[in-house]
This record gives structure tokens, C-alpha cells and sequence, in this order.
């Protein structure tokens, strides 16, 4: 192996790419896409990177005021650059991630059903301390 040198190549193990038949003997270089402001976008198959990219270049930089075609747009923009293996594998990688939000939400949703919370109710020691409650008792005429 080569030696490394940098925070990111230090923490994550090298993983071998398939080396192009011009590139036989060198690393391939991960291939980006830019977003319609220019920001380049790296496709090393992180979803969750261009969805911070989508965030920072739409909605915060629209200062919350972005709509649903402003969004679908940008993303439309950087489908269309992808290739169709990058398409495969970010499709893949976004229902995977879509799959546990869904899990999580079903079985947050089981539980709060079956041990849900208990209803804050005032005990009967807790009602005679606090005193009768004043919208049940019948004002005086």
C-alpha cells in the first residue's frame, strides 16, 4: 500500500477502485458534478453530502423561502449530469436511507400505541392539596 497523508484518507481505509485502461497503474479521480450556482458536487457516493449541497444552495441560500419546482429543479440539474451506475447506486443509497426514516417513524408509532405516555392525571392526594377546581364550582347568585 501507498502511504497517505491527510485527516480524511488517515480515518478511512483505501478502497481500491477499478483502474480505467488509460489510468492502468494510478487512481481514478472522483468524478463532480456542479450545482446551477457553480458548487461543485463530489459523486464519492455520499447522499447525505449532496443533500447538505441542496440545503445550503437552496433553501438557506433563499433564506427559507425556496418552493417545491425551486428544489426539484436543482436536483433535476444534478440528476442530469449523473451517469447511469452514479444514478444506481445514489438510488440505492436514498432507499436505504428512506427505509430506516420509515422504520424508525413505524416503530416510534408502535410504541407510543402500546406503552404510550400515560395521561397526566391529578391524583386524589394531588386534588384535595391543590384545593377544589375552580371551574367546577357553580358561581354564587
Amino acid at each position: 500500500m501507498h502511504g497517505t497523508s491527510g485527516s480524511f484518507k488517515n480515518i478511512h481505509p483505501r478502497v481500491p477502485l477499478r483502474a480505467n485502461v488509460h489510468e492502468t497503474g494510478r487512481r481514478r479521480r472522483m468524478r463532480s458534478i456542479k450545482t446551477s450556482t457553480g458548487v461543485t458536487v463530489v459523486l464519492n457516493g455520499d447522499l447525505l453530502a449532496i443533500m447538505e449541497v441542496l440545503y445550503h444552495e437552496v433553501t438557506a441560500r433563499h433564506e427559507l423561502e425556496r418552493s417545491f419546482d425551486d428544489m426539484n429543479t436543482e436536483i433535476a440539474n444534478l440528476i442530469d449530469q449523473m451517469t447511469a451506475p452514479e444514478l444506481r447506486k445514489y438510488l440505492q443509497e436514498a432507499l436505504f436511507v428512506n427505509t430506516i426514516t420509515y422504520e424508525n417513524q413505524r416503530a416510534a408509532a408502535y410504541i407510543k400505541r402500546v406503552g404510550g405516555r400515560p395521561k397526566k392525571t391529578k391524583t386524589r392526594a394531588a386534588v384535595r392539596q391543590s384545593g377544589p377546581d375552580v371551574k367546577a364550582v357553580r358561581p354564587i347568585r
